[in-house]
């Protein structure tokens, strides 16, 4: 199978839709057009586009020719959207099937390491915090791709210390069942600032992630600056989880705009410390490389690649796309 061009890709998160334009194969997708995730938006810019299909990533369980979006009120019907604005075709994958597709993509220039470790074959896991927490897998299937998207940020939140046990008693109580996605995105990093406070007897003040990182880096010193160093240990023990989970031996990948604007608050040794301290496989652990994706949008140039490429990746196109 082959898609037409011109094409639309999209990478549609919790908040935001990124939006680029892909005018022929090969062509890495230009500078994004930034809408808020709603479908109004959406819509409108796939008719003035005017473009005949469109390959999308979105945040929710992408298993068919749809999805709903798991953290804000949109829903993708694919066949729909085809029949409504004339489309020749359409793909919509889970937005990190999109960042796994990326890491097929990706140049030396895209990331920095966190960790070296050793470079070897096996499964590569991609995960990064936004208004949720997403984590994605890249398998090489006899020279062909494999991208997994998961729902892994939903899985219950497992404390390593006294202290995030406090926390996650004080939400617990507050709140109910807590999974990791409570804590490790944006709103969680909020959240959990919150229970920080509480647990010191300190005034609770209403506050945002942006406000939060810029508290951060204005005072080093700051209960801000602390929960920022807290959440990147949490973020180390939960990636370590993932990666035992995938046997990640082809390296560990962190992703997103938390992630980038907080890095300068990131202990490097504290977070692999936290993602190796899984005995018995410390060693295990130890020899994957770790990440940071320096360049945004890298799950646009995924979905490019993906549509210049179909046949490159293992993707049940006959149970997904708009038009069977």
């Amino acid at each position: 199978m082959q898609f037409s061009y011109p094409l639309l890709i999209g990478d549609i998160g919790g908040t935001n839709t990124r939006l680029a334009r892909v005018e022929a194969p090969g062509d890495d997708p230009g500078a994004p057009i930034l809408l808020p995730s709603s479908l109004d938006a959406f819509e409108a810019t796939l008719a003035r586009e005017r473009v005949r299909p469109v390959l999308l990533g979105a945040a929710g369980p992408a298993t068919g020719r749809g999805v709903r979006l798991t953290n804000t009120d949109f829903t993708i019907d694919g066949p729909r959207l085809a029949a409504r604005f004339g489309l020749a075709q359409g793909l919509v994958v889970n937005d990190f099937e999109a960042e796994a597709l990326s890491l097929a993509a990706m140049g030396p220039d895209d990331s920095i390491a966190l960790a070296q470790g050793v470079e070897a074959a096996g499964p590569r896991l991609i995960l990064g915090p936004g208004t949720g927490i997403g984590v994605g897998a890249l398998i090489d299937v006899g020279g062909r791709y494999l991208p997994l998207g998961t729902e892994a940020g939903h899985v219950g939140f497992a404390p390593e210390s006294v202290e995030e046990e406090a926390i996650l008693g004080a939400l617990r109580r507050r709140e109910g069942r807590i999974c990791a996605e409570s804590l490790l995105c944006g709103p969680g990093l909020a959240r959990l600032h919150g229970a920080r406070l509480q647990l010191a007897g300190a005034a609770e003040a209403p506050v945002d992630s942006r406000g939060l990182l810029a508290a951060a880096k204005a005072d080093p010193t700051s209960a801000a600056a602390a929960t920022l160093r807290l959440f990147w240990r949490m973020l180390g023990a939960f990636a370590g989880d993932m990666a035992l989970v995938f046997r990640a031996t082809g390296g560990v990948w962190l992703t997103g705009d938390l992630a980038r604007a907080s890095a300068p608050l990131c202990d490097a040794a504290a977070f692999r410390a936290a993602f190796i301290d899984k005995p018995p496989y410390q060693d295990f652990l130890a020899a994957m490389p770790l990440r940071l994706v320096e360049r945004p949008h890298l799950a646009l140039k995924g979905l490019a690649r993906l549509a210049a490429q179909p046949g490159a990746y293992l993707i049940d196109y006959g149970a997904r796309l708009w038009r069977p």
